[in-house]
């Protein structure tokens, strides 16, 4: 192999990885790839050393707050929708009317 084809071949590698970059920088794995790493993980939960992660709900986007714009947005919106939208005024209101017939929010309902 003379040096030209090498440097050819290694340019062609090269092509073909910066064909599966995305966007921001990210990477399409092959197909095989794919398949490689759904048949390990499938081995690996069925060996039990793969568990499902629990996510505990009180820390989902602990910290975040919005804007006073973006809250005056979805106030308005809101309002907006209750006004307007029956069917979502009455799925609201039996949502709530069912949240408020379970023990707890009863006990602090009738504590304040």
């Amino acid at each position: 192999m003379t040096e030209a084809q090498w440097e050819e071949q290694e340019a062609a590698k090269k092509r073909r990885k910066s064909d599966r970059r995305t966007e921001k920088g990210g990477y399409t794995p092959t197909k095989e790839t794919r398949e490689k790493i759904s048949r390990i993980l499938k081995e690996k939960h069925a060996r039990g050393e793969v568990k499902k992660r629990v996510i505990d709900p009180s820390r989902v986007r602990k910290g975040f707050t919005q804007s006073e714009e973006t809250r005056r947005k979805i106030s308005e919106s809101l309002r907006k929708r209750w006004a307007t939208d029956d069917d979502y005024r009455e799925n609201m209101k039996e949502k709530a009317k069912a949240a408020n017939t379970r023990e707890e929010p009863r006990l602090k309902i009738s504590e304040s």
